[in-house]
This record gives structure tokens, C-alpha cells and sequence, in this order.
């Protein structure tokens, strides 16, 4: 009796402590403007240092779609940057930010030295015991965890039966709504899809020219209508990635903020920006540029269904020309539901990285800036 009643005391405080912990993490996650699969994925990442996005996607078990997102948004709020990948440079790896690290640590601080007071008043015994329960318990999970990718519900008896593997490559996105924008280059060395953020959300589309590169990206009107995003960062942050020099990742969390604020306060004066002449299937139409740190950017927003914005290195933004497409040119149909395990296995690559400060963005560093 005393053993149950023991064994039901130590169940209910497990599940209470899990319960705050859980709201702890949610209120991280806030303080970060990040979500909770966005949180779980930067530790990992500040654990176990740069990774593969396929890596990244099997340590978290979440799908390389949803990695994907996770990637661009953990890059935009700043706590992740993308590298080329070395052994493959074909690809990249996405790791914390220095500045993240930083951040979290003053996050995390307190609850450590609380936390760090309590386990020192427990005897070697005890502290053993712990440990001990905690692994035991641990692999419990790990278990059942597994045992639910095994298995799935049998509708004709009402238990379950073994089945194969969850495999999250047969997982499919639905369909594009409509038709996103990419440029047709005549020096073109190489071309794949960036991200694909679901029916009605943002397309990407990278280049790679003898000169440099850019990033076309296609903001239907009705994901800012429908939804929290704005367009300003939606705009700014891709050309954050392409002027981040390695001092200014260092110091993301100060500089990395001051030039987002710059951007973001340039933008809002687009309209006064010098202007470009663009075609759009066979339509001409103009377009504001900014010249910043290297790098450019370039919006239309005379589009009646979206925002066209481009941001490049080297490459010209004037003259450029953009066609519909509905992803033949990358091997896969937009028009259909797309299967995850396609666009993970789709050609990636980069844009080139800014390999030294700009001098632009010298004023936006130290700490007297």
C-alpha cells in the first residue's frame, strides 16, 4: 500500500514538473518571438553545434518541410545563421548565433543558480538515486516514442497493429494556390527552389550568375492580409543574410539589431528610393532599389495579386525579367500537393556570403555606435 501510494506521490510531482517546465519553455519562446519547435531546435543546435537541415530534421523528429521554416524563421529573428556546407557546397548548415548565445544564457541564468541550489542539498545517495530515476524515466519515453512511429490505429478492431515506419518523406504539402515569379537570366549558372512556405504563404527562388547571385521571392497579398507578417521583414531579412559579414554575427544581438532597425526605417521611405524598370509576363512595371552593404533590394508592388521582391549581390537589378512558373523548371509541380521527401531531395544551394564587413555597416558596430 505505502509502495503505491509512494509511487502515485512521485508520478503526480513528475507531472507537475513537467507542466512548468513546459510553461517556462512557452514563455521563452515568447520572450524570443520564436515557437516552441523553433526553441527546441535552436538547443539542439547550441548543444550540438552546426548541422545538416536533414540532421537537424532527425534529431528534432520534425519533417524536412517543417525544418525548412523552422531554419528561416530561427535566420530571421536572428539566433541562426546559414553557412555553406563544405563537404557539400551544394548545401548549407545552420547553427546559433554567437549573439543567441548570449542572449540565452542571460535568459537561463537564474533558473540555473535556483535550480543549481536545490540539486547541492541532496546527499551522493541521493543525488545518485536521481540520476538514476531521471535515465530510467528518460528511456521510458524514448521508448514510446518509438512505439508510436511503429504503430498505427487499426480502424477495424479498435486496437493497433504494427505497421511500417512513419516515413516523413510521404508526407505531402498541398498545392500552390497560384503561380509565383522567377527571373529568366541569360547568365544563369545555377537555380533552385529556396523555400516553399505552403498553398498561400512565400516561394523563394535562388540564382547563381558569373557575377553573383539573388533570391527571388513572391509575397502573396493575401499572407499579409490573412496573418501577423510584415512586409518590411519579410523583405529586409533576406537581405540581412546576404550582407552578414562574420563580425557582424559576433555581434548579432546589438549590430545585427541596429542594422535591421536601419533597414526596416529605409523601407518605410521606399517610395523615395531610385526606381528600376522591370518586365513581368510581358508587362512592364517599375521597381524601387536600395544599395546597401554590398547587396541590393528591389520590390514591386505593382503587381495586382503580389509583392515581387529581389535581393542580389553582383548581379544587375535593372532590366530584369519574370515569368510565372509552376516549378517545371526545378523538377517539381507546384499544381500538385507536394511530397516532402521531393523537396528535400531537390537541388539546394546558396547565395554567396559577404566574406568582410561592408563599410556600410561599420557605424552599426561597437558598442558606442
Amino acid at each position: 500500500m505505502f509502495h503505491d501510494t509512494a509511487t502515485s506521490a512521485i508520478l503526480d510531482a513528475l507531472r507537475v514538473l513537467h507542466a512548468s517546465h513546459d510553461a517556462l519553455l512557452e514563455r521563452v519562446a515568447e520572450r524570443y518571438g520564436i515557437g516552441r519547435n523553433d526553441l527546441r531546435c535552436l538547443e539542439i543546435l547550441e548543444r550540438e553545434g552546426p548541422m545538416r537541415p536533414q540532421q537537424l530534421a532527425e534529431r528534432s523528429r520534425l519533417s524536412p518541410a517543417a525544418i525548412t521554416k523552422v531554419a528561416d524563421r530561427l535566420v530571421r529573428s536572428g539566433f541562426a545563421a546559414r553557412r555553406t556546407d563544405e563537404a557539400d557546397r551544394r548545401g548549407y548548415v545552420l547553427g546559433a548565433s554567437p549573439g543567441h548565445a548570449r542572449l540565452r544564457t542571460s535568459t537561463w541564468d537564474a533558473v540555473r543558480e535556483e535550480s543549481t541550489a536545490v540539486l547541492a542539498e541532496l546527499s551522493p545517495d541521493e543525488a545518485a538515486a536521481v540520476v538514476r530515476i531521471a535515465t530510467a524515466l528518460t528511456d521510458v519515453n524514448l521508448r514510446h516514442t518509438e512505439r508510436l512511429l511503429d504503430v498505427t490505429p487499426d480502424d477495424t478492431t479498435g486496437g493497433h497493429v504494427k505497421a511500417r515506419k512513419a516515413q516523413l518523406t510521404d508526407e505531402a504539402a498541398p498545392a500552390l494556390t497560384f503561380d509565383p515569379y522567377d527571373v529568366v537570366l541569360p547568365d544563369e549558372r545555377d537555380r533552385w527552389v529556396a523555400g516553399v512556405e505552403g498553398p498561400t504563404g512565400e516561394v523563394r527562388f535562388g540564382h547563381l550568375t558569373h557575377d553573383g547571385g539573388l533570391q527571388v521571392s513572391t509575397l502573396p497579398r493575401t499572407l499579409l492580409t490573412t496573418t501577423d507578417r510584415s512586409l518590411d521583414w519579410e523583405v529586409v531579412a533576406p537581405l540581412m543574410d546576404l550582407i552578414e559579414s562574420p563580425e557582424l554575427a559576433d555581434d548579432r544581438d546589438v549590430a545585427g539589431r541596429r542594422v535591421a532597425a536601419h533597414l526596416t526605417e529605409r523601407f518605410a521611405d521606399r517610395a523615395n528610393w531610385p526606381r528600376l524598370s522591370w518586365t513581368v509576363s510581358d508587362t512592364p512595371v517599375t521597381a524601387a532599389v536600395l544599395h546597401f552593404g554590398g547587396a541590393w533590394l528591389a520590390i514591386t508592388d505593382e503587381l495586382p495579386d503580389a509583392y515581387l521582391a529581389v535581393v542580389g549581390t553582383g548581379a544587375n537589378p535593372d532590366g530584369l525579367r519574370f515569368t510565372t512558373t509552376r516549378g517545371e523548371r526545378y523538377g517539381v509541380d507546384f499544381t500538385a500537393p507536394i511530397l516532402v521527401g521531393q523537396m528535400n531531395h531537390l537541388h539546394r544551394n546558396v547565395l554567396p556570403e559577404a566574406r568582410e564587413t561592408h563599410p556600410d555597416l561599420v557605424p552599426f558596430l561597437g558598442n558606442d555606435a
